[in-house]
């Protein structure tokens, strides 16, 4: 808007993802590449570390953006109870 003080989230690009949505996760192995469902916990641009959850798991795994609604996995953050 003209005239208005540019404050630091306003330089920042859109999230790529938001925090609660439904994403799809990719996780590379030795063997294969997997993917699968899961749910951010945070908002996120590209190249961005967030948390995200598996739907009915509560291990934590920590994904970095790489497009729109989608994850790479990096590591757990938290084991299963």
């Amino acid at each position: 808007r003209a005239g208005r003080i540019l404050r630091p989230e306003d330089l920042r690009p859109p999230p790529l993802i938001r925090s609660g949505q439904l994403i799809q996760a990719r996780q590379n192995t030795a063997k294969a590449i997997l993917r699968f469902p899961a749910r951010s916990l945070r908002h996120g641009v590209a190249g961005d570390t967030i948390p995200i959850r598996r739907p009915g798991d509560f291990r934590l795994l920590q994904g970095r953006v790489v497009a729109a609604g989608e994850v790479e996995v990096l590591s757990p953050l938290s084991p299963a109870p």
